[in-house]
């Protein structure tokens, strides 16, 4: 594996990372707080690797190289279990705004507060303690986020996989999720809140999709999501503040499936 180290400084002002990796894996993280610059780490083989900036806006792209291309080699990387791929580790300013695409493998965005975009086509993505709007999407694979969502507009999507989100509290959102093929799970741990439970929340069951809506909090943001065909779990870590007060219970049935919620536990049954 090649090893490669590339810096770009950035001026006062609005930063943005613009990065994809065909094959391989994406990690961007917050770096100094008193230095304006990205720092990308690669590890690499048959890749090429680029690095370029405009004004205040970063471009990393890791392709494979033309050798690889040929579907002799392919074939030949089989059997001798080589095969290219980029492992990038990116360190970005926190107020940083990110475009992100992973064609295959993995995803991870922690601890940025400006606006990110990730993208997934075959494999999964992670993201952490985002401060700012997220759009994230998987062709095929999971998507998931733990930590606080800010009070802004954000939207989870994949075609065929899951969306699990591990909220650290519940956010001031309207909340929207449906799946076309496949179940919406839910479940609010032992622990307190500042917020209001899904109480007033409208589930809406078809035979093959479900559908969750509800205002959460003030309603002040916005939660879509959305699943072609898998499930989406939303899981409530709560913090030690205020009291949970909220109840959940609901009965609805339909031919083949079943909902059956109540206060501190409420789960979506299929």
């Amino acid at each position: 594996m090649e090893i490669q180290q590339f810096e770009e400084q950035l001026s006062k002002g609005p930063v943005s990372l613009k990065v994809t990796n065909e094959i391989g894996s994406i990690t961007i993280v917050p770096g100094s707080d008193d230095i304006r610059t990205i720092h990308v780490d690669a590890e690499s083989r048959g890749m090429i690797i680029t690095v370029s900036r405009s004004d205040n806006t970063v471009t990393v792209r890791a392709e494979r190289e033309e050798a690889w291309r040929n579907p002799i080699e392919q074939i030949r990387g089989l059997f001798t279990n080589e095969h290219p791929e980029a492992h990038l580790t990116i360190q970005v300013p926190v107020d940083c705004d990110v475009n992100a695409k992973m064609i295959t493998g993995s995803l991870s965005i922690s601890g940025i507060d400006g606006v990110v975009n990730g993208r997934t086509v075959t494999g999964s993505a992670k993201l952490t303690n985002l401060g700012g709007p997220i759009n994230a999407k998987t062709v095929t694979g999971k998507l998931s986020y733990n930590g606080r969502l800010s009070d802004d507009i954000h939207h989870f999507k994949t075609v065929t996989g899951a969306v699990k989100l591990n909220l650290a509290h519940l956010p001031n959102a309207r909340l929207d999720a449906r799946t076309d093929v496949g179940g919406i799970h839910y479940e609010f741990l032992k622990g307190t809140a500042t917020s209001t439970s899904l109480s007033a929340g409208v589930t809406t069951q078809n035979m093959v999709g479900s559908r969750l809506q509800d205002v959460l909090g003030s309603g002040q943001g916005h939660i879509k999501i959305r699943v072609a065909t898998g499930s989406i779990h939303l899981n409530h870590i709560v913090e030690n503040e205020g009291s949970f007060n909220g109840r959940i219970n609901h009965q609805q049935r339909s031919r083949d499936t079943e909902f059956s919620v109540t206060s501190a536990s409420p789960r979506l049954i299929y």
